[in-house]
């Protein structure tokens, strides 16, 4: 589960601006999941996101190919929405509850393994009920990015850093 604006910021502390196919980062993931954990493993690919408002039509129409280039490469996409602030600043609204949401269902659901790439400490709860339901909740994290509530909570860490390593780096925007 990768929570888009947490993600880009942990990618751009390591000099990273993206990726040429996000399903080539899952892959690697994916990879090194089955080498810790069993070849007999099945992931999903869920990404959550937030469109620009209406009013900012340009990033809007970007944001929408993007979207719609994840879910081309079966990557399953949950959106929130952006609001306009008074200060006319735009913020992200729902993101985290639809992942929060999913940490938790997917634990009811006896889904093992819960990947996550955010460090954001909000999620803190939704991890530990997960963990209750016998979960085993690993974080994607950056070394460059100081996540520690998280990292203190999670079973397990995946470094970002050692995932870009071993993806083929045609794929990556430096």
């Amino acid at each position: 589960m990768i929570d888009d604006s947490n993600a880009y910021h942990q990618l751009r502390a390591s000099g990273i601006n993206g990726f040429t196919s996000w399903k080539s980062f899952y892959e690697t993931v994916t990879v090194i999941l089955k080498e810790s954990f069993g070849e007999k493993m099945h992931v999903d690919y869920n990404y959550y996101g937030a469109e620009p408002p209406k009013e900012r039509n340009r990033s809007r129409i970007q944001r929408r190919n993007f979207f719609n280039k994840l879910r081309k490469e079966g990557i399953n996409v949950y959106l929130g929405e952006c609001q306009k602030q008074e200060d006319l600043s735009y913020i992200e609204k729902g993101v985290d509850i639809l992942l929060a949401l999913d940490i938790y269902q997917f634990s009811v659901y006896q889904y093992h393994y819960l990947i996550i790439f955010s460090g954001d400490s909000d999620f803190l709860p939704a991890i530990e009920r997960a963990q209750r339901n016998g979960s085993h909740v690993i974080a994607i994290l950056s070394k460059q990015i100081h996540a520690y509530r998280i990292s203190k909570i999670v079973n397990e860490i995946i470094w970002l850093e050692d995932i870009l390593d071993r993806m083929e780096q045609d794929y990556i925007y430096r």
